[in-house]
């Protein structure tokens, strides 16, 4: 799988939240402080999340253009064989 891919955001999302929902389960710390740490990690992923996606949007516009611009291109004529 390269970071090409349009769903390694969503499950890079998933397994950050399979992760904190685990370390919540077994967290040796207080209530509150872990709930703080969770809403950072939270925080940090969504826009770890935001960014891949509108890096991978622009990717798409790009070679979204480049097609478009190869397929407007005019056809040279074929050279006549005598």
């Amino acid at each position: 799988m390269s970071g090409r891919d349009p769903w390694f955001a969503a499950g890079l999302l998933a397994g950050a939240l399979v992760a904190i929902a685990i370390v919540w389960l077994f967290a040796p710390e207080a209530g509150r402080a872990l709930v703080a740490r969770l809403k950072h990690e939270v925080r940090r992923t969504r826009d770890e999340a935001r960014v891949a996606g509108k890096r991978t949007e622009a990717e798409i516009l790009d070679r979204y253009r480049d097609v478009r611009a190869r397929a407007t291109e005019p056809i040279s004529p074929m050279p006549i064989r005598a």
